[in-house]
């Protein structure tokens, strides 16, 4: 049974990191999403530094008029929707959660994301 999943990356970090071409954020990302897909499963990345969520301001379930909420912000919620499970590869930031994801996440209700496995990759 292939399954979906959504792999976030953390890391706004880019270029060289001490270890070689490719921050960690992006090195450890590209093995997750790599091994997955080996094990014959589709993954979207979402990736702070292309997706670029503006600030947050206010989630979509807290926004009155449903009319006003942005179409990729839809996608984004349906695609969560319909996910069989999460990954996510998140480095250190300064003892805390990096705030791209934070902001990312945020963006959606907690609910959307309950009863399905997740998983966490750390560098």
């Amino acid at each position: 049974m292939k399954l979906n999943f959504i792999l976030f990356l953390s890391s706004t970090r880019a270029g060289k990191s001490y270890t070689g071409n490719g921050s960690w954020g992006e090195r450890v990302g590209k093995l997750v999403k790599d091994r997955v897909v080996a094990a014959g499963h589709n993954v979207s990345v979402w990736d702070p530094r292309v997706l670029k969520f503006p600030l947050l301001e206010q989630p979509v379930q807290m926004i009155p008029d449903k009319s006003t909420i942005p179409q990729w912000i839809i996608d984004r919620q349906t695609e969560i929707q319909e996910a069989d499970g999460f990954l996510t590869c998140v480095g250190e930031y300064n003892a805390a959660i990096p705030p791209a994801l934070v902001n990312m996440i945020d963006h959606f209700p907690p609910a959307a994301f309950r009863h399905r496995p997740c998983g966490k990759f750390t560098f």
